[in-house]
């Protein structure tokens, strides 16, 4: 038995070696543990459901409240790419059955509760079922509408990694959508890759939810410039920033305005993106209970064929303000090396590689991180934030040459 199981998974590895998702999800499967979520407090599992359910959308405003009243310098934020009329994406290319049969076999094959037959038997039945959904998609796309019934998912929470403690905050949402309406995001994402493609839309250095740029990509890049700046005998400073419930805090004014503006989104599939995003809502489930529906103003679904391509769009960049700092020594408060009348690094509180101040400083003061009226003497990135936010975490690391 062990030396079959042994052939079997030797041959795997060897069909899949230059497929790394199939690869990863294989080793997942085989090394991660299913752990049932267990709080002692709670006997309940539905009232348990609707802790979790309303944690997670405390969470989202909480974070939004934040964001809203930070103190944003205009003149420092990067303006939105505007493009020309030849760019434009107006109207859904209708699709063929044979686009839908692709569509089905390129789309997993998760079930969800909220289906009204399970995803297996609508693939061994899509003979006869084919008609009816390339019908159903083909009405979505023409129409600019997303279907109410579509809009609602059932989250399922995880522990964000194995070994962290059993609280709400160390929990994520991923959703489960309705199988349907997942083929219809991958029409339209088909489609919206294509036409990013085409005008060279995605952010250059774009690592991550694009294929042929996986998290490996932008490694071999970072270590290959790591590498360049030794032969110049240069110092690289590396920072990380972490994004706190990135996904759920995506606002829906701002990436329509963007998918608009700096996408040439516009018509009818502008209205189909303004109906995707509206009215959406989320169930906890939980055991086998399911919470009270949560109406989300906000955010994209996890789990979603186009949630990773709708906050690549709304999240672009951080700007760059690093670059602004190149070739500067290191200022102190008793070594001035900044090309500024006075000292930056007595005026901004921290040493730091000030040119004439700083468009980027993480070493100033902490401000408890988020908003604070001084200006800019806290942990700053001017270009994503302002001057008025300071940065809750921040990773740098200097390499030495």
């Amino acid at each position: 038995m062990n030396q079959a199981r042994r052939k079997f998974y030797a041959d795997f590895i060897e069909e899949n070696k230059a497929d790394q998702g199939q690869l990863f999800k294989a080793a997942k499967k085989l090394l991660g543990k299913k752990e049932e979520l267990s709080f002692p407090d709670h006997f309940d599992k539905v009232s348990l459901a609707n802790d979790i359910g309303r944690f997670f959308v405390r969470k989202i405003e909480n974070i939004r409240s934040d964001i809203n009243a930070v103190q944003f310098d205009l003149d420092v934020v990067p303006k939105d790419l505007v493009l020309n009329e030849t760019q434009t994406f107006g109207d859904f290319q209708q699709l063929t059955e044979e686009d839908v049969t692709a569509l089905v076999q390129k789309s997993g094959k998760k079930s969800c509760a909220l289906d009204p037959m399970p995803t297996g038997l609508v693939v061994k039945c899509l003979g006869t079922l084919l008609p009816v959904l390339t019908r159903i998609i083909n009405l979505s796309l023409a129409s600019g509408k997303f279907s109410e019934e579509w809009k609602e998912a059932l989250v399922v929470p995880l522990l964000k990694h194995q070994g962290l403690n059993l609280e709400f905050c160390n929990l994520r949402p991923i959703s489960n959508l309705q199988y349907v309406s997942k083929l219809i995001e991958r029409a339209v994402f088909e489609q919206m890759n294509n036409h990013m493609m085409q005008f060279g839309l995605y952010p250059v250095l774009q690592s991550a939810y694009r294929k042929g740029h996986s998290t490996e990509t932008i490694l071999l890049k970072i270590q290959n410039d790591i590498l360049l700046n030794m032969d110049k005998q240069n110092v690289t400073l590396l920072v990380f920033l972490d994004l706190s419930a990135a996904f759920d805090t995506v606002d829906h004014d701002i990436l329509i305005s963007r998918l608009q503006s700096s996408f040439g989104i516009k018509g009818n599939v502008l209205n189909w993106f303004s109906s995707y995003l509206s009215n959406r809502t989320q169930r906890v489930t939980l055991s086998g209970c399911v919470s009270d529906s949560f109406s989300l103003e906000q955010g994209i679904p996890q789990g979603s064929c186009l949630g990773p391509l709708l906050f690549t769009i709304y999240a672009r960049d951080a700007g760059d303000s690093l670059t602004f700092h190149n070739g500067m020594q290191f200022t102190t408060k008793d070594i001035d090396h900044d090309l500024h009348e006075n000292n930056c690094a007595q005026l901004y509180k921290g040493g730091w590689w000030y040119n004439n101040c700083h468009e980027s400083n993480l070493n100033g003061l902490y401000h408890c991180g988020g908003t604070h009226t001084s200006y800019a003497d806290g942990i700053n990135w001017s270009h994503w934030k302002g001057h008025h936010y300071s940065m809750k975490t921040v990773t740098m690391k200097i390499k030495e040459v």
